[in-house]
């Protein structure tokens, strides 16, 4: 027989001076249970379905008539049942992890909207409704994906070739000994070369070959391609990085806190199992914790 374990119990066994694992708003543990129950329902929705199924192809095998409408009404709830468990299950175990991860004593604040949600164009279904949402942090996702990828300005692209030239020589260049007659060359410690990486050899190379820094790069340089189409430089590129993280959080806020307002109305969408954890446990962790996690 299982034994529930409380939270007062599960506090004893923690060892005296173990740091404390996050500190959450209560409502978490509620949001967690709902999540919990309706996974344990859709599973035992699918198992159910699945032994009608399984009596009404037994009877199509005896050569019995069967209601073909009927017969794909059952096979299509138990797929949507299936589904259903599958998505919740996977996103319980996203939202696990992401706890988890936490900071330890820490207190992780609730977020708190400035207005209650308002839901989409009344004349959209509400399935309708949450797509549109979803869609738009789709094409958020895909605008962040451009910002990260555009082309750095040429200046910055030829700073940028400089700096590994310089790292790669200083990388290169050896701890010069000599012990009991012979000469010691090291590198960080290591003498093997048969333990190093290939970056570091190629560094070696370069070192021991006694290029020239400035000619290299120029070298270097005059091979760059011109960046094609419009080009971010680093301060850009990280302000609008940011901007589109908070959009695409946000969205997914909007998103559910309507799939939890239409859910008051008896009306239950799916969600999403890679939904952002922050936002489907209505937590504010902050940027500095969000870029950790």
């Amino acid at each position: 027989m299982n034994q529930q374990v409380s939270t007062t119990s599960i506090e004893t066994m923690r060892p005296v001076g173990a740091p404390k694992p996050a500190k959450l708003p209560d409502h978490v543990g509620k949001k967690l249970r709902a999540l919990e129950i309706i996974a344990e329902d859709s599973r035992t929705l699918a198992n159910s379905t699945k032994d009608r199924l399984a009596k009404v192809h037994g009877q199509m095998a005896q050569g019995h008539k069967i209601d073909r409408d009927e017969l794909a009404e059952l096979e299509g709830a138990q797929a949507r049942h299936r589904e259903r468990y599958e998505a919740t299950t996977q996103l319980l175990h996203n939202l696990r992890s992401f706890i988890g991860k936490l900071p330890y004593n820490t207190e992780i604040a609730a977020y708190v909207r400035s207005s209650r949600v308002r839901l989409t164009d009344d004349a959209k279904p509400p399935q309708a409704a949450v797509e549109a949402i979803r869609l738009d942090i789709i094409n958020t996702r895909t605008q962040l994906f451009a910002i990260e990828r555009a082309a750095s300005p040429r200046d910055e692209q030829e700073a940028i070739i400089a700096a590994w030239v310089d790292q790669m020589l200083t990388k290169g260049q050896p701890r010069v000994a000599v012990t009991n007659g012979e000469a010691r060359l090291t590198y960080d410690g290591t003498v093997n070369l048969d333990q190093m990486s290939h970056v570091r050899l190629i560094a070696i190379g370069m070192w021991m070959a006694g290029v020239d820094r400035d000619e290299l790069v120029q070298r270097l340089t005059d091979m760059l391609p011109e960046p094609k189409g419009d080009t971010l430089s680093r301060d850009e590129r990280e302000a609008q990085i940011v901007e589109s993280r908070a959009r695409i959080l946000q969205l997914e806020r909007d998103e559910e806190a309507a799939i939890s307002r239409y859910a008051e109305d008896g009306i239950h969408i799916l969600r999403r199992p890679d939904a952002s954890p922050e936002a489907v446990l209505g937590l504010d962790i902050g940027r500095k914790m969000r870029a950790a996690a």
